[in-house]
């Protein structure tokens, strides 16, 4: 079985999420925390009149998962919690109005 190394990125977003405030509990998955404060931000960029382009270099599947609509609430330096929303890229678009160009075109 092999484990993450302390000093990879992953770890040291782990450690960062927990250091920020130790009363809270945050997800274990910073990529999860990633996705819940992006499609906050997103909603609330949205809810002032900016259009979204968004690009990512992202190694996921944009619908490998499921996904549903799930708005969020925007919160100014601090992070999102919400333990019912499954974190992934497809609620993200889904509920941003987002969509995947190069997958429309790339099947």
């Amino acid at each position: 079985m092999s484990t993450i190394g302390v000093k990879t990125a992953y770890m040291q977003q782990v450690r960062a999420l927990k250091s920020k405030n130790t009363t809270q509990n945050y997800p274990s998955e910073p990529n999860e925390q990633f996705i819940l404060d992006l499609q906050a931000w997103l909603q609330h960029l949205q809810t002032e009149g900016h259009k979204i382009m968004l690009c990512l270099d992202n190694n996921k599947d944009f619908y490998s998962s499921e996904g549903s609509l799930y708005p969020l609430r925007y919160q100014l330096d601090s992070h999102i919690r919400d333990n019912s929303h499954n974190g992934s890229l497809c609620t993200l678009a889904i509920t941003c109005g987002l969509v995947d160009i190069l997958g429309i075109q790339h099947s």
